[in-house]
């Protein structure tokens, strides 16, 4: 019997234990919540972490948990309003507005996230984050209306000019959207983490904006002056300038409106209209979009802001093609990439700097007594807190010389582009996977390789 009991007793002090173990293991580690902090005002995120800086680790995670929610939740709300999925009222932007967002929700910062506690059980330690919902949304609604007021004020100087000064007017629309492209991610972000619906007045809607741009376009006209049949030799300056004017439907002169010059895929250069509506402009000869020796110069309004669609539809009106014949250069060069040494980035140079070679008359050839040669530099631009950590943003310029086999630099040229990544390798990395070589970028410095090699 006193063995019973003694049992008993032993099996009543583990249970009662037990209890007291569960007891000091607070909630919010047991179920992830915490009755301090209501769903409904905050965000939290529970991690945990062991061995070496188990504490450190395991708070940075919490961080983290709360942006997997952010993101979980911002990419779940994929369905637009009416008026995002009305055909045309998104026509105004260029990138998608979800692509927008994505980006925006990598980089935004978690103002006011805060580690509240730390609990150690055996060898593990865990950590409770906490972001309140008001102290994160109030600047971002502050923000909203600041660009509210912005949007209105702009839309009203272009509003006051149009019909008097077509040129002031199209540069005020202008600005409107490009206020617009910064502010529309922003305000879909904000509705879809806070669950608030909040709209900019209707004047300022990109369906609005959009409607009244194409008003004051429609009265724009782009002639061409002069320079048109030209016959020009690769990397050098057309013998004359090409010649356009900008004037109203009436024949009034636009001053001020700034013209691009494209051939192909590449911008040649712009030029503001003067007083009398007129803008110069001296390309070098370049390959781009050559085809049999021909090309063209497209010169038009420059209107990126705005999407293909309306664009192709002012370039009815607004834009003059420019006709010209290239001699070409046929030429061998080896290229030299050993200084890049990212297998998947060299490979990705090397496509790029083959293709833009090619279209410039280059063959590539071991041993060509020309050489092209590749280095790679970078500095750290930043090092920001991104929604997965910290991010490191490299400045990274790629340089191209072209240089005799036996020696000494001919020309050159470099390109430049920003990466970001968790380390410094993989921020290069990126940045030399961005890098456009436009064929025109090249024309210049093979044009001057070539004279020095005569």
């Amino acid at each position: 019997m006193n063995r019973i009991f003694v049992l008993i007793f032993l099996a009543t002090l583990s249970a009662c234990a037990s209890k007291g173990i569960t007891a000091q293991t607070p909630e919010w580690v047991e179920r992830n919540q915490d009755r301090r902090f209501p769903p409904e005002q905050f965000w939290i995120g529970v991690s945990s972490a062991v061995g070496s800086n188990a504490e450190e680790k395991a708070k940075e995670a919490a961080i983290k948990q709360i942006a997997a929610q952010f993101k979980t939740t911002v990419r779940a709300k994929t369905t637009f309003t009416k008026r995002e999925e009305t055909e045309g009222a998104n026509a105004i932007f260029t990138q998608s507005l979800d692509e927008k967002i994505d980006n925006l929700i990598e980089n935004v910062e978690l103002t006011g996230a805060r580690i509240v506690e730390t609990h150690k059980q055996g060898i593990r330690v865990f950590a409770l984050a906490v972001l309140s919902k008001d102290d994160f949304l109030r600047p971002l609604r502050r923000e909203l209306q600041a660009y509210q007021t912005s949007l209105a004020e702009r839309l009203a100087t272009a509003e006051s000019f149009a019909g008097k000064d077509v040129a002031t007017a199209i540069n005020a629309y202008l600005e409107v959207i490009n206020t617009l492209d910064e502010a529309e991610p922003k305000r879909e972000f904000f509705n879809r983490i806070s669950g608030e619906v909040f709209e900019f007045s209707k004047a300022v809607q990109p369906s609005a904006v959009e409607a009244a741009m194409r008003s004051t376009l429609a009265d724009v006209r782009l002639t061409m002056v002069s320079g048109n049949n030209q016959t020009g030799s690769l990397g050098r300056a057309f013998e004359k300038p090409l010649v356009v004017k900008a004037t109203t439907k009436s024949g009034m002169p636009l001053r001020g409106l700034s013209i691009v010059f494209t051939a192909g895929e590449t911008e040649l250069g712009k030029v503001t209209t003067n007083n009398e509506g007129v803008a110069s402009f001296s390309p070098i000869a370049q390959a781009d979009g050559v085809q049999g020796g021909k090309g063209k110069i497209i010169a038009s309004l420059e209107l990126k802001q705005l999407s293909p669609r309306m664009r192709n539809e002012v370039r009815q009106n607004a834009s003059v093609s420019f006709d010209f014949t290239l001699k070409a250069l046929n030429f061998a060069c080896e290229l030299d990439l050993s200084e890049i040494e990212d297998d998947r980035a060299r490979r990705t140079i090397e496509q790029k700097l083959s293709d833009a070679l090619s279209k410039n008359g280059a063959t590539l050839k071991v041993g060509a007594p020309l050489i092209v040669k590749a280095t790679v530099s970078a500095r750290e631009a930043a090092s920001v807190q991104g929604m997965s950590g910290e991010v490191i943003v490299k400045d990274v310029t790629l340089t191209l010389q072209f240089q005799r086999r036996g020696g000494g630099v001919l020309s050159s040229t470099s390109f430049t582009a920003k990466g970001l990544g968790n380390d410094a390798e993989s921020a290069i990395a990126k940045a030399l996977s961005e890098i456009r070589i436009p064929p025109a970028r090249l024309a210049e410095p093979i044009a001057k390789a070539q004279s020095a090699q005569e």
